[in-house]
């Protein structure tokens, strides 16, 4: 039996080449037939110029980086490269959702690897982070820029500053 590769007839228009199974249609619509993605476009996540302005985003930040966690842990930020950078440079909200603010130099704060991880893995977990009124400081500054078709994805946590603010 040889294998057969094409396109799916119920993923998303796009979808790359998958082996097909049965009726000619991918793993997952073989398990899940009545999951019809067909009249959806896969929505490319970031494009050349995003990338452009995030890499001059990131440059620019590293310049501003102090030596230490602004999260107050005392855990010193030490960068010799670009890459190592990143990780310290914490986007107050996140990049992937909006994109109207993913490079405003406020959208930031730099935090030790640990500190980044806890602030990205739970609001509830944010809040009670001694950067939390440095980041409702910063927030503060872009939030009206935020396109509405993207205030969907504002958490509680900002959404309350956004709300009360005029």
């Amino acid at each position: 039996m040889s294998s057969k590769f094409g396109k799916c007839p119920s993923c998303p228009a796009g979808s790359p080449e998958v082996r097909l199974y049965g009726s000619g249609v991918c793993a997952y619509h073989l398990n899940n037939p009545k999951d019809d993605q067909s009249k959806q476009k896969i929505v490319k996540t970031a494009t050349v110029d995003e990338d452009k302005l995030l890499e001059k985003f990131y440059r620019e930040q590293w310049e501003l980086m102090p030596k230490y966690c602004e999260n107050e842990c005392g855990n010193r930020l030490l960068a010799t490269t670009l890459g190592k950078a990143k990780f310290f440079i914490c986007h107050i909200v996140p990049k992937k959702n909006f994109k109207s603010v993913m490079v405003h130099p406020d959208n930031r704060f730099f935090g030790c690897w640990q500190c980044h991880s806890d602030y990205d893995s739970k609001w509830t977990k944010a809040v009670m982070m001694p950067v939390w009124p440095l980041v409702i400081e910063r927030f503060s500054g872009f939030m009206k820029l935020i396109k509405d078709t993207e205030l969907k994805y504002l958490p509680d946590a900002l959404r309350i500053i956004y709300d009360s603010t005029p």
